[in-house]
């Protein structure tokens, strides 16, 4: 199973010199709201019995988002 997660990004990072400016502007931030997928990986035995429970981070997927668009995303879901 795979779900989306929004949170707020806590780290900072010095910019690259060797990046073009358009891909400065999309760097992340302290402080920005994020998201990204996270994909749950189980492992069982041939019983099906759990054996373990991995929650599994794509960080190359991490992209910036705004916090009215979230609001939106989730309003819409209950109508």
């Amino acid at each position: 199973a795979a779900h989306r997660v929004v949170w707020t990004w806590n780290n900072e990072f010095l910019c690259d010199p060797t990046c073009e400016t358009t891909q400065q502007t999309d760097q992340l931030h302290f402080g920005d709201l994020v998201t990204m997928t996270i994909v749950d990986v189980f492992e069982t035995d041939s019983q099906g019995k759990l054996l373990s429970y991995c929650p599994t981070f794509d960080n190359r997927a991490v992209k910036k988002t705004d916090a009215r668009v979230e609001k939106l995303k989730k309003g819409s879901s209950r109508v």
